[in-house]
């Protein structure tokens, strides 16, 4: 699983959310797995919410997926890039 990342701070939004498996994939075909912990944060997000990427501190959650719309943030590890 790589974790290079060429987008980051750009703008998205969220094109699907898969709850069951705490993933949800961005509008640049982006797919990513976030921490458990926020399944409710990630909830309440909707497609029309804009997301920055970021770079994290925890090496198994190398990546924070910011709503700005929201102003809220999940940690969260590639899956796969566009």
């Amino acid at each position: 699983m790589t974790q290079d990342y060429t987008d980051i701070n750009e703008w998205h939004q969220i094109a699907e959310k898969l709850a069951e498996q705490n993933r949800l994939i961005c509008t640049n075909g982006s797919h990513w797995e976030y921490f458990p912990g926020f399944a409710k944060v990630v909830r309440r997000w909707g497609e029309q919410d804009f997301i920055r990427i970021k770079s994290n501190k925890d090496p198994e959650y190398p990546w924070r997926l910011v709503n700005v719309s929201r102003q809220e943030s999940v940690d969260a590890r590639l899956l796969s890039a566009q």
